[in-house]
């Protein structure tokens, strides 16, 4: 068997859920999905005997998939299921738009500390673009990552590496997880874990899709099953702003607005378009404005008080 389930809320571990709906993983919608989207790299025999099910929480309500792959399989979806070539190749594509994003959030970092010894941490690095930007600003940058293809590619350009094992307490001012805790098995205690290692009064930048209107669309028939946000095997957290800001706050964080740094914006309209949406999206998250399941969380600094 492949697969384990989860029985609690990956959240804030309420054990009062609903379910919005069930389908066969091995056959069906879901499996014709799959085997279109990792090009026919999976096996049906792998996922026998597992279920798709989606739970929300009575609590939180957070969404989250009941059954998900054990440790080893979930390597083999991101190192082989996933190509990497091709995953590779789309990351090279990225855009002087998408630059323009990553030079923004380090600008943001280097507004909330002081100093030039600033040491920062990207939670699922992928193939290190954040890193690679954040090296270029001048931070002590490590990255985290489970798959050894992109490990390898990270240290290929000379781009540090760390394991969660080694990582000492209070080590790091920001801790960066971009579209990263939809994919955790244990959203909770990661965060915590990330709260021990940030210096009294750092921050971690957590960004996911947005599942606010996921229920909702279940039950008005609208949904889908190539929905990013509940995307079988891989998005196995959906959650909404309220969530994600309730978890951020159990694991003894403070919510924070992000610092206002708006884009370098020239003459060309894709960049006059990024820097008119970043500084909306900015504003709707400093302002509460509307749901935006992007947080700041701060680790509280009990020495400045």
């Amino acid at each position: 068997m492949a697969f384990i389930e989860r029985t609690h809320c990956p959240v804030c571990k309420g054990s009062s859920a609903h379910q919005l709906l069930q389908m066969p993983m091995d056959s069906g919608l879901v499996w014709d999905f799959l085997t279109t989207y990792y090009a026919a790299a999976i096996s049906a025999d792998v996922l026998t005997g597992m279920q798709y099910i989606l739970l929300q929480c009575e609590t939180c309500q957070t969404i989250w998939q009941k059954q998900i792959l054990d440790d080893a399989t979930l390597n083999q979806l991101y190192d082989e299921w996933i190509d990497p070539d091709q995953s590779l190749i789309r990351k090279q594509k990225v855009s002087p738009e998408s630059r323009s994003t990553l030079a923004r959030q380090c600008a943001q970092i280097a507004t909330l500390f002081t100093g030039t010894d600033i040491h920062v941490l990207d939670f699922g690095m992928g193939w290190g673009d954040w890193l690679k930007m954040a090296v270029a600003y001048g931070f002590h940058a490590d990255g985290i990552e489970t798959s050894e293809r992109r490990i390898a590619y990270a240290r290929e350009h000379c781009l540090n590496t760390v394991i969660p094992q080694d990582i000492t307490l209070e080590r790091y001012h920001f801790i960066n997880a971009e579209q990263v805790f939809e994919h955790l098995p244990l959203p909770n205690e990661t965060l915590s874990s990330c709260y021990q290692w940030l210096k009294p009064g750092g921050v971690v930048r957590i960004s996911v899709p947005d599942g606010t209107h996921t229920a909702r669309k279940i039950a008005a028939k609208k949904w889908s099953i190539a929905e990013a946000t509940t995307h079988p095997l891989e998005h196995i957290n959906a959650f909404t702003a309220t969530s994600l800001r309730r978890m951020g706050k159990d694991c003894g964080f403070e919510v924070i607005p992000p610092p206002l740094k708006l884009p370098m914006v020239g003459a060309n309209l894709g960049q006059i378009k990024s820097f008119i949406g970043v500084g909306i999206r900015d504003m709707m998250i400093r302002f509460h404005i509307g749901l935006r399941t992007a947080v700041w969380l701060r680790k509280p600094d009990k020495t400045a008080r």
